[in-house]
């Protein structure tokens, strides 16, 4: 089906380089939390004090100890009280002359082993109720193509990737194989939804690339972890930044992907070329097409059942999108209405930002 063509950006998680609008994921990543000032000072002061008050302590009872002993008002005690105790009662007086008597053997209880922490358990794989909708009609315009999507009548089906979420491979070749079996496991995901809807899912390529980089959408530069590039079809992550979301983010590999080809499918249904069209400031179009991909990240976390989402994983993703408020992807709270919605549901029609006039700031 024929689709508007205007120039494309780049789409995905960053701040906009300065050649092209390049959207991806951006310069900031999950950290830990930092120490407080001067916590390291402060534990070493800690400590100096604590030395201090052993010492004073010390050095007393060795004063009392001597003056005891010079003036001999108690022998010191012959058996030290830091001796190890006895496990059983000493014998008594008549047992010291006589034969020994046997001691009856018994079994010793069991020493009690620490209770394992509970390891997170995996949100259980939602079932959700289908309505049956009318067979999409085909787009003639590019507003058909933004809210009456034919994708918006189909469900996303239950699927698995072989790829777990970790370890996350640090150098460019392993980690440009990690993707690309993401990849192919999204591509496995959405391949059939989309054929049924009309469209052709093609496989988007994968470049892992160090410093900078030129792409037919723009310049992708150091610190802009990964983006989309609809002119090529091609995902970019700068080295290692894979590895850098993994680190504090069980599923931060998975998410940053899932994302990115949430692009891929927009781009593929004629939505991305439709966008840009609209009568609309084009910073909220750019809010509107992050927030849809957002709202895809969450669908295909609940629908990919390897992801064994759990509470924790959904409380890391609060606190991520939390941290990275920006004017092209909108507020936290934004951000968290559609990924939490995604989570929800497997509906595409209800990941469809383009006739909401809540939740897109």
């Amino acid at each position: 089906m024929s689709t508007p063509t205007p120039q494309q950006p780049p789409w995905g998680w960053q701040q906009p380089p300065p050649l092209g609008n390049t959207y991806g994921w951006g310069q900031w990543v999950p950290q830990p939390p930092p120490r407080p000032p001067g916590s390291r000072a402060l534990v070493g002061v800690l400590i100096g004090l604590i030395a201090a008050v052993i010492g004073t302590v010390a050095v007393g009872a060795a004063l009392v100890y001597q003056r005891t002993v010079a003036g001999a008002d108690v022998k010191p005690p012959q058996t030290s009280t830091l001796s190890p105790q006895p496990t059983s009662a000493p014998p008594s007086q008549s047992d010291r002359t006589a034969e020994p008597t046997p001691t009856p053997t018994t079994t010793a209880k069991p020493t009690p082993k620490p209770t394992p922490k509970p390891t997170p358990k995996a949100t259980p794989s939602a079932t959700f109720k289908h309505t049956p909708k009318a067979k999409a009609r085909k787009p003639t315009t590019a507003e058909d193509y933004l809210v009456r999507n034919p994708l918006y009548s189909s469900y996303l089906a239950k699927s698995d990737c072989s790829q777990p979420p970790r370890p996350i491979p640090t150098k460019p070749k392993p980690d440009e194989r990690y993707l690309k079996n993401l990849v192919g496991c999204m591509t496995s995901a959405y391949g059939a939804v989309l054929k049924k809807a009309g469209f052709r899912l093609t496989v988007p390529g994968v470049t892992i690339y160090t410093g900078t980089i030129q792409t037919p959408c723009g310049q992708g530069l150091p610190g802009y972890p990964v983006f989309y590039c609809s002119a090529n079809e091609m995902i970019y992550s700068s080295a290692g930044s894979t590895a850098a979301y993994g680190q504090t983010l069980r599923l931060g590999g998975y998410w940053i992907m899932f994302h990115e080809f949430g692009h891929h499918v927009q781009h593929r249904i004629g939505l991305l070329e439709a966008a840009y069209t609209r009568n609309e400031p084009q910073l909220q179009i750019s809010r509107r097409v992050e927030l849809q991909a957002d709202c895809f990240t969450g669908m295909t976390s609940i629908s990919v059942r390897s992801t064994k989402l759990t509470a924790k994983d959904r409380a890391e993703m609060t606190a991520w999108r939390q941290a990275v408020p920006d004017v092209i992807h909108g507020k936290s709270a934004s951000q968290l209405y559609w990924v939490n919605r995604g989570f929800g549901t497997d509906d595409f029609a209800r990941c469809s930002t383009w006739r909401a006039t809540k939740h897109i700031s």
